[in-house]
């Protein structure tokens, strides 16, 4: 449950208010602003707002160095959303297990933000993440997702990019200079150039800045050296944003965590980055258990070299081993970009009138991705109408999808339903999506949460499939112990 907290205040006015466990500072500002103070044992971030009124970090301390911040300010990236200056309506302070979280709230014409920064306890981790809502009564489209828009100022003394290779995980290092702007990015598919992982270290003789995405799917980074400090932006380019937001929908952006470290060796910040990332992930994934499935992915043995006969091998011999599931990764398709059969290795072409087919390919690749591969064009418009029908009952679950908390079951014996139910922290309900790939008869389902969340009594989700209806989302309230 959140504790929000309204402060009412005069211009200039400085207050301080404690609480059992977060200490809030309000304070001025140029352009008579308020800034705002969140902290830990180890460090405190000023939360500030620029011209436009858009909140971004501006100070992160380490409060056993007094003397030591990182100072940044914000540039607005290019997104046309965000022309138009943002009137903040609220500002809200809450404990969320281990993390100390600000949310603060606006709007510009009918477009709605929510802006979410976390701080964990006893680290120095913080992150960030934007949330957009359409209140109005048309389509909104963006061609691009922000995610991060930050100017380290030149005091910091940051003079160094690492960055790794998705397959590789080659370290690439290159020096900030005011020669010109390094770009580092990847696609959806990380096989597909450019190929970096979602992580990269800036770094000079005092301090370094770790940077990883909460993400699955596309997106880029720009690093460019100023005469007052390096530019970072961060955002989901066009290619890989293709969004469009229905009335009253809202969904949530990539999550950004940032560790900063001041050790005096690179290994001991490199420490500090991995026991933080740790450290998060407990935090962040309590429920359910953690579970080691026994997986077989067919690129260990073969990489590109995928065939017919290998993978039907390979099935044969798998029943001694007990494998909880058997994938079949890269090499099955033509060509990056053609998602389509390699008909040289599997010359079984798919039959266009097996709509169930598609169905089930679409209720399989949507969890924990922005969207499908964008050559949808290519397909039949009764395929590509399928498609957008399991896109928008997905998207029913976007608020329970954010905190990343979720149970799979699948298909057991002779019946080929499966579901995943998900979670939200401190939150006393779970969404469910069910899906099938054969319709032609009714299913009476029922779904025992009591092993999954700890509830008061045995709670159930019964609910049924009709003739020819192949998903449906769900929905429970419950009542925790």
């Amino acid at each position: 449950m959140k504790t929000g907290l309204t402060f009412f205040y005069q211009k200039n006015l400085i207050a301080l208010v404690l609480l059992p466990v977060l200490v809030i500072v309000l304070c001025s500002c140029k352009n008579n602003r308020k800034s705002v103070v969140l902290q830990n044992d180890l460090i405190a971030l000023t939360v500030s707002f620029s011209d436009n009124n858009f909140p971004f970090i501006e100070k992160s301390r380490f409060k056993n160095s007094p003397y030591r911040e990182i100072q940044s300010h914000t540039l607005d990236r290019k997104f046309n959303h965000f022309s138009k200056k943002i009137t903040i309506n609220q500002t809200v302070f809450y404990d969320s297990g281990s993390f100390k979280t600000l949310e603060i709230k606006g709007f510009n014409d009918s477009l709605e933000y929510t802006w979410i920064f976390k701080l964990l306890e006893k680290t120095c981790s913080f992150s960030s993440q934007l949330t957009i809502k359409n209140n109005g009564a048309s389509l909104i489209n963006f061609e691009q997702y922000p995610i991060l828009s930050q100017l380290l100022l030149a005091e910091n003394n940051l003079d160094q990019l690492k960055f790794w290779k998705s397959l590789s995980l080659k370290p690439v290092v290159k020096e900030l200079s005011d020669d010109g702007n390094i770009s580092v990015s990847s696609a959806m598919y990380s096989s597909e150039a450019p190929n970096e992982l979602p992580y990269w270290e800036i770094s000079g003789k005092q301090v370094s800045l770790f940077y990883g995405l909460f993400w699955s799917g596309g997106w880029k980074a720009d690093f460019n050296k100023l005469a007052n400090g390096v530019h970072l932006s961060v955002y989901l380019p066009e290619n890989e944003t293709q969004l469009t937001l229905l009335p009253n929908e809202e969904i949530a952006g990539p999550e950004i965590m940032t560790t900063i470290s001041d050790k005096t060796s690179e290994m001991q910040r490199r420490q500090t980055w991995l026991t933080d990332r740790e450290n998060w992930a407990k935090a962040l994934f309590q429920k359910p258990e953690p579970s080691y499935p026994l997986i077989y992915n067919s690129w260990y043995a073969v990489e590109l070299n995928l065939s017919k006969e290998f993978i039907i091998n390979q099935l044969k011999a798998m029943k001694p081993f007990a494998f909880d599931a058997f994938v079949i990764d890269d090499g099955w398709y033509k060509s990056i970009g053609d998602w389509g059969p390699n008909l040289t290795k599997f010359p079984e072409k798919l039959d266009l009138k097996d709509t169930a087919v598609i169905r089930f390919y679409a209720q399989s690749c949507l969890p924990g991705t922005f969207g499908i591969s964008a050559d949808l064009y290519k397909l039949p418009e009764s395929f590509q109408k399928i498609i957008g029908e399991e896109i928008v009952n997905y998207r029913k679950v976007n608020k329970w999808k954010r905190d990343m908390l979720y149970d799979i079951h699948y298909p057991e014996n002779d019946n080929d339903m499966g579901y995943i139910v998900f979670f939200k922290n401190n939150s006393d309900s779970v969404a469910i999506i069910c899906g099938r790939k054969n319709a032609n008869e009714e299913l009476d389902v029922s779904i025992n949460l009591n092993p999954i969340i700890n509830t008061k009594e045995i709670s159930k989700i019964t609910f049924k499939l009709n003739t020819n209806e192949y998903s449906k989302i769900t929905f429970k309230q419950f009542e925790r112990k």
